[in-house]
């Protein structure tokens, strides 16, 4: 049997929340795409996503929601301006 393993590495991220422009009195959220080590999108769900989002001067609380399909939605809500490093 082949064991299909998910790559963070090749894995796609996108969505507002990841864009430039992003309020900081809003929340927002950004989609994980989980490919496998071909590059190839993983059609379940089940990965161990973890996200940190650091803000200017503190983290910002991350919620990663398992859509079941190889898709992860992460939501979250900066509250102060500035570069934020997902």
């Amino acid at each position: 049997a082949v064991v299909v393993v998910c790559d963070a590495a090749q894995s796609r991220v996108f969505g507002p929340g990841v864009e430039d422009g992003v309020q900081d009195n809003l929340p927002t959220h950004f989609t994980i795409e989980a490919r496998d080590t071909d590059g190839l999108p993983m059609r379940k769900g089940g990965e161990p996503f973890e996200v940190a989002i650091g803000g200017p001067h503190r983290p910002v609380p991350a919620a990663v929601t398992d859509n079941g399909d190889g898709t992860y939605t992460v939501n979250f809500a900066p509250d102060e301006a500035g570069p934020h490093r997902i």
